[in-house]
Formats: C-alpha cells, structure tokens, sequence
C-alpha cells in the first residue's frame, strides 16, 4: 500500500490553491491557473511536498507543513531548492544556514 493516495492528495492541495483540477482512475487533469498562496498539507509524504512546493517559489505567502518529511530521501531538498527559486540571490555562493535564514525560505517552510 502507498503512503497517500497521491493523486487525491495532489487534487486537494491544488484546490486550496485556487487551480482547479480532475481526477480520473488514471490520470489527474490540472487546468491552471494562478496559485494562490495555502499552508500545504504533506500527509507525511516527502513527494506530496516536493511537488507542491515548486509552487511556493512563485507564490509568496505558500507554506509547506511538516516539511522535514523530505529528509528521508533527499535531506539537502529544501536548501535546493532555494538555489532554483532565487537563482540571482548567488544562493549557490551562501552557507546552508545562509539560506535556510533567508526570509523566501522562511516563509515558504513556516509562512512567516
């Protein structure tokens, strides 16, 4: 058994954001939109909240819940990710710390 029905947990968390979706037996069907900014839930699955929070690097306000959960397979996740969302920061150029202080990060991990 998965940890989470994935394609429900997907569908939910995008209707939170305002982007509007459809689920079938096989596939999930996302129309678009502009995100708005939600707290993110992960159902304690790393992948839930790796995918989600590619979201939040565009849409200021987006907070991931647990977001611990992707230090099972990918424990530098989070610092990445800063890199991508910030790419003229030099994050690359920064300590961890550097980054993980940084107020985008803050806000998209804690929604302050």
């Amino acid at each position: 058994m998965k940890e989470t029905d994935r394609v429900a947990a997907i569908e939910s968390e995008l209707k939170k954001m305002g982007i509007k979706s459809k689920s079938t037996a096989d596939e999930l069907i996302i129309y678009g939109g502009v995100p708005r900014a939600a707290s993110i839930d992960t159902y304690h699955d790393h992948r839930i909240a790796m995918a989600l929070s590619v979201a939040g690097t565009l849409t200021p306000g987006m907070r991931i819940t647990n977001p611990r959960v992707v230090e099972k397979t990918f424990p530098t996740y989070w610092l990445e990710l800063a890199k991508l969302a910030r790419p003229n920061d030099k994050a690359h150029r920064q300590t961890p710390l550097d980054v993980l202080q940084s107020n985008h990060t803050k806000e998209l991990l804690y929604g302050r």
